[in-house]
């Protein structure tokens, strides 16, 4: 989905149904912008039931149907809802790595590993997960019977794929098996977990890490057993992904991403032209200030993008950097020709 507003926040989202924010609507148009720019065909679109997937789904669609395209039925699944993140809910991410209330290696253990669950949401959380009216919204989408018990209160991302994995057998392989093309709008750790479903050869330790920037298309393609076709030239890939992204971000990132393993130490980001740009306040950007880079860019610009604070910038990282970077005007008219000029 696009930008959401406690993402713009940096808080920990989970089942809270927080709106897109406004850059959120721009990148849900960009995203169709890109889908539209393929040689693709959408069957049936799959959402979540959170308002920011099932406005970013209907934007694309919007958008898709207005360019003459065949719309798709849309369909809600709350198997597709975020993972859970229980009692971290609402929490601004970096300010709870240095609360006294958190242990710091029990939080990383709870967003890096793939067992690790947050404290239970308690009912007197603001956005308690058991309401009557979130357990109707969740009910009249599910395709099968629903009890309150059903719905979590905390999830580690082993659980989120275990619910994501019985709508992947039960819903979209067979669609895919069919030969249709399926659109699937969710949440970073949702879409995590349909990955480690369709590409059975990742281990769990590479999931939390995986990066699944904000509205930024990612393209599987299956033979007709329903196994990922991957490597194919001319796409776009970051490791370990069999699937391709649309859009310049990516072949941006692998330039830097001199080693290939899918994630930017201080070095490579001190050698690239970013560095001078995160660092500029002026509205007026000086593109000749590239040539002057300071010796320590690197590991400032990673202290800024570093959101998991591993010493490292993975690619969903760097995107989410990215897009806060601010487009130099008059020079520089659209994120197209601000690529270009990097």
């Amino acid at each position: 989905h696009g930008q959401s507003q406690w993402n713009l926040e940096n808080r920990f989202t989970g089942w809270a149904n927080v709106p897109l924010s406004v850059q959120g609507r721009v990148e849900a148009r960009q995203a169709a912008e890109l889908l539209l720019s393929e040689d693709l065909e959408i069957d049936v679109c799959y959402t979540s039931v959170l308002e920011r997937a099932a406005e970013t789904a209907t934007i694309c669609l919007d958008a898709w149907e207005a360019a003459g395209r065949t719309r798709p039925e849309l369909l809600a699944r709350w198997r597709l809802n975020e993972r859970h993140y229980g009692a971290l809910t609402g929490l601004n991410k970096r300010e709870a790595l240095s609360s006294p209330d958190i242990n710091a290696a029990d939080l990383r253990y709870w967003r890096s590993s793939f067992e690790g669950r947050p404290p239970p949401m308690e009912p007197d959380h603001p956005h308690y997960s058991r309401t009557a009216r979130r357990f109707e919204r969740l009910r009249d989408s599910a395709r099968s019977p629903l009890q309150m018990s059903d719905i979590p209160l905390t999830e580690g991302l082993a659980d989120t794929r275990a619910r994501v994995n019985h709508l992947w057998v039960r819903e979209l392989l067979p669609q895919i098996k069919e030969g249709k093309s399926v659109l699937v709008v969710g949440h970073a750790n949702c879409m995590r977990a349909l990955i480690s479903c369709i590409q059975t050869d990742l281990r769990d330790e590479h999931l939390p890490s995986l990066g699944v920037p904000n509205a930024l298309p990612l393209v599987y393609s299956f033979d007709s057993t329903g196994e990922p076709i991957t490597g194919v030239p001319g796409r776009c890939y970051v490791k370990p992904l069999g699937a391709h992204y649309l859009g310049e971000g990516c072949v941006l990132f692998n330039e830097m991403d001199a080693d290939g393993s899918g994630a930017l130490d201080a070095s490579a980001l001190d050698d690239s032209a970013f560095c001078q740009i995160a660092w500029t306040e002026d509205d007026d950007f000086d593109f000749d200030a590239l040539n002057n880079l300071d010796d320590d860019c690197g590991a400032r610009l990673l202290e800024e993008a570093d959101n998991n604070n591993d010493g490292l910038v993975d690619f969903n990282e760097y995107m989410s950097w990215w897009s806060k970077l601010p487009v130099p005007e008059p020079k520089v008219s659209s994120r197209e020709s601000y690529v270009d000029m990097i």
